[in-house]
């Protein structure tokens, strides 16, 4: 359980990075704190990356791919 939470933290951050191409992972945790300025957006955003990415856990999706953002960028 541990391990899948860090893995869906770790996807959430990846995925907000991957929107302006950085493999950064404090380029995404910035880009959270920046979508929160709005704040009923930003929770929407991070609830649909949470939601994608959970799905693709469940899924058994190449875990790989989820933990670098893959899908869940576009979610956000």
């Amino acid at each position: 359980m541990h391990n899948q939470l860090s893995i869906l933290v770790g996807s959430v951050r990846n995925s907000y990075s991957a929107l302006v191409f950085s493999r950064d992972s404090w380029v995404g945790v910035a880009l959270l704190l920046v979508t929160m300025l709005y704040p009923l957006s930003g929770l929407c955003g991070l609830l649909c990356c949470v939601l994608v990415n959970a799905l693709a856990l469940l899924l058994s999706l190449d875990r790989f791919k989820v933990e670098k953002g893959l899908y869940g960028f576009n979610a956000v």
